[in-house]
């Protein structure tokens, strides 16, 4: 039995979510296609594969890294940035696995609590490095693109 059926805020989060890891995939095969074709040697896998090692446990924890330094090297020359965003996700991963557990706010039903502050902080944080590291990305795949015609 659950004690607070999920609410409409709830469930936008959860379509947002779904709707935000379905583009991040479509990026990440579409940049990992066309490392291929700038720079095959960076590259230490195939372009499904940056996608499909986030399905893999285990794997999931090192494979995105590995896959996404190997198309920011193959694009930009270098992976600065890759290994602090990567991190920063592992991070929000781990935190969400241990917001549950944690005990809920004394001051009523609707007070957040300064963990809840940290995630939602950190959660921007996180935001910022990966639009950072898409747009660092998808611009250096567009010069070269441009540069090629």
């Amino acid at each position: 039995v659950v004690a607070n059926p999920p609410g409409g805020m709830e469930w936008l989060a959860m379509v947002v979510s779904i709707a935000a890891n379905v583009f991040y995939f479509l990026w990440v095969y579409r940049v990992a296609a066309n490392a291929w074709l700038i720079k095959p040697e960076e590259m230490r896998m195939g372009p499904a594969m940056p996608v499909g090692c986030h399905f893999i446990p285990i794997a999931n924890i090192v494979m995105p890294y590995q896959a996404l330094s190997g198309i920011a090297r193959a694009s930009c020359g270098t992976n600065a940035g890759v290994a602090l965003w990567w991190t920063s996700w592992l991070i929000l991963i781990v935190a969400s696995m241990v917001f549950p557990f944690l005990p809920p706010a004394t001051g009523g039903a609707h007070e957040v609590t300064a963990f809840e502050h940290a995630y939602l902080l950190w959660s921007i944080f996180t935001f910022i490095l990966s639009w950072r590291l898409v747009t660092r990305v998808s611009r250096a795949q567009a010069a070269r693109c441009h540069q090629a015609t």
